[in-house]
C-alpha cells in the first residue's frame, strides 16, 4: 500500500475537494514548502501537484534511492526515474532534479489512484507511486520547491539525521544532502 492509498483511505473519513499529502519518508520538511504548494492548489485547483528542486551534485544525480524527475516546458511532469535522468551519451551529469514528496490530489484523481487496485507497470519497475497517474493518464504540475527537505530513504540517512539532531541540539535542521 502506498502513501497515497492511506490518503484515499482517510479522504472516505474527511471530506475535501483536495488532499495534500507530505509522505512520511520525508519528515524534515520546510514548512514554506507546504504554503507554496496550498498557494498552488489555488492557482490549479483541479490538477495533481507534485514538489522538486534541482539537484546540485553528481552523487545525488548517481543515487539510486531518489527519484528524478524530468519535465515539459510547461512545468508538467514527463517521467521520474530512480535511473541518473537526464542523461547523455557521455553519462555526464549536467543538470536534472528530484522529487520532494509532497503531493496535491483532486478527490476524484485520487480515489481512480485507489481504485487501480494493483501498481502499473513503471510504478512496479521504478517504485514510484506517482508514475500510477501517469500511467493512467493524468498530468501531474510539478511546483518548484525550496529543496531543504531530507528524506530518510536508507539507513545511512537515519544516521545523518540522527546526528543532526544531537549536533542541532533536538531542532529539526536537516543535514545536508552531500
Amino acid at each position: 500500500m502506498t502513501g497515497s492509498d492511506r490518503v484515499y483511505q482517510a479522504s472516505l473519513k474527511i471530506e475535501a475537494d483536495i488532499y495534500i499529502n507530505v509522505q512520511g519518508d520525508e519528515p524534515i520538511f520546510n514548512p514554506s514548502d507546504i504554503e507554496n504548494i496550498i498557494e498552488n492548489v489555488i492557482k490549479y485547483p483541479n490538477e495533481i501537484l507534485n514538489g522538486f528542486c534541482e539537484i546540485d551534485n553528481e552523487r545525488l544525480f548517481r543515487s539510486q534511492n531518489i527519484p528524478k524527475v524530468t519535465m515539459r516546458k510547461d512545468g508538467r511532469l514527463l517521467y521520474m526515474s530512480r535511473s541518473a535522468i537526464p542523461n547523455n551519451k557521455q553519462n555526464a551529469f549536467v543538470k536534472s532534479w528530484r522529487q520532494i514528496c509532497i503531493y496535491a490530489f483532486p478527490v476524484d484523481s485520487l480515489k481512480m489512484f485507489a481504485n487501480q487496485k494493483n501498481k502499473t507497470p513503471l510504478e512496479k519497475i521504478e517504485d514510484i507511486e506517482i508514475l500510477r497517474f501517469l500511467e493512467m493518464g493524468y498530468d501531474v504540475r510539478m511546483i518548484k520547491l525550496s529543496g531543504t527537505s531530507f528524506a530518510i530513504d536508507t539507513k545511512e540517512d537515519l544516521k545523518k539525521i540522527r546526528k543532526s539532531f544531537k549536533q542541532n541540539n533536538q531542532t529539526l535542521t536537516p543535514p545536508t544532502h552531500q
